[in-house]
């Protein structure tokens, strides 16, 4: 997602070196490499977070590039993931929750994408998730609120508590660890997912014991008199 290039190594390659680089500060994140060649230019993962694997990998790349042998690159943007894509992605990747956290990630985003949309489970699971974004919590959140068009940020009410609920497990699918998966699976995630994760909470009842507790003098009242009387 981020647009940053991290140094991660050097990789030398028939009497230059080349820079290996991390697209993210998480570790263990693969290590990419940027090559310009006959005017072209090349930004290919190695798919390796460890770098004498990387280093391994970088030497065939650029033994793929400056051959002649590697394949078109296809351009960042051309083709985003669907939320399938990116569901079967987290399963098979690093397990960081378990099963049944995920599952109800996957839940959660897919109730999102059917209740604001108006659509079935498995259409939901087909779009793209640029069709993730700020302006879609927004109007989970009003629906959900049954406010019409515009939402409460302000009040505090019972029912935000479900909302905001669904809102964090559905992001969930795109923590720092899975953005990670997505990476290495070499899966296409948008700037766009900024807007969905970002979209400020509703505001929620007060989760304490209580909200009007007992005054002490009231407590040590009878006991006192029982004591002295």
């Amino acid at each position: 997602m981020s647009e940053k290039y991290l140094p991660g190594g050097v990789v030398q390659f028939r009497g230059k070196k080349y820079l290996l680089f991390r697209r993210s500060k998480t570790s263990g994140t693969p290590l990419s490499i940027r090559v310009v060649q006959g005017g072209k230019r090349h930004l290919v993962s190695t798919g390796h977070g460890d770098l004498t694997l990387a280093k391994a990998r970088a030497k065939e790349i650029l033994e793929e590039i400056f051959d002649g042998k590697v394949k078109k690159v296809k351009p960042k943007g051309q083709r985003v993931s669907t939320v399938a894509e990116i569901i079967e992605a987290f399963q098979a990747g690093d397990r960081h929750v378990r099963p049944q956290t995920l599952k109800e990630y996957e839940n959660c985003l897919v109730r999102i994408l059917t209740e604001t949309k108006g659509i079935k489970k498995e259409a939901a699971k087909k779009l793209r998730i640029s069709e993730l974004t700020g302006e879609l919590v927004r109007q989970f959140q009003s629906l959900r609120q049954g406010k019409g068009r515009g939402v409460d940020y302000v009040t505090a009410a019972k029912a935000n508590t479900g909302i905001n609920s669904a809102v964090r497990q559905a992001r969930g699918l795109f923590s720092r660890k899975a953005l990670t998966i997505y990476e290495r699976a070499n899966l296409e995630i948008p700037e766009s997912i900024n807007g969905f994760l970002r979209s400020p909470f509703l505001k929620e009842l007060s989760h304490r014991y209580s909200d009007n507790p007992i005054p002490q003098e009231q407590i040590a009242g009878p006991s006192a008199s029982s004591r002295t009387g």
